[in-house]
Formats: structure tokens, C-alpha cells, sequence
């Protein structure tokens, strides 16, 4: 599911518009952006979303090692 551009928007409020995603160990990553007053920040978060009983549920990443994996995914996605 191609969320590139898209904005998350959490149960607290909290905004977050998708940058980047990528695929790994069969799980879709999402690195994004913090958004408050309309203006991303230069916080950055990495999510996943699953669906169950049809509702989207965000959750943040928060194992480093996994961070880590992924960012080098996205990394090595974007290089020329």
C-alpha cells in the first residue's frame, strides 16, 4: 500500500506526512515526518500500519536494531 506523501494522523493528534517507505522481512516501513501547524519538523519517526476488524492501526517502530535495518533500506533506495 503506497502511502509516499500521505498524511498519518494518530488517536492523540499527533500529524506525520510519509517521506519515504520500504519492505522488510515481509513488513511495509514507513519513515515520516512530523507535522505541526501545517509544517513538517525535522522529527522523524518509522511506522508500520496494520488493519484489523477493517481499522487502520499506526504503530512506531521502536527497536533500534530494526530502525537501523530500515533506514539503510531506504538509504540504499534513494542513492543515484
Amino acid at each position: 500500500m503506497n502511502k509516499k506523501d500521505k498524511l498519518l494522523t494518530f488517536a492523540s493528534g499527533k500529524k506525520y506526512v510519509v517521506v519515504d517507505q520500504c519492505e522488510y522481512d515481509n513488513e511495509t516501513y514507513y519513515f515520516a515526518c512530523e507535522v505541526i501547524n501545517d509544517e513538517t519538523t525535522d522529527h522523524f519517526e518509522i511506522f508500520t500500519i496494520k488493519t484489523v476488524n477493517e481499522k487502520q492501526i499506526i504503530k512506531k517502530v521502536k527497536n533500534d536494531t530494526l530502525i537501523k535495518e530500515v533506514c539503510k533500506i531506504i538509504d540504499k533506495n534513494n542513492k543515484v
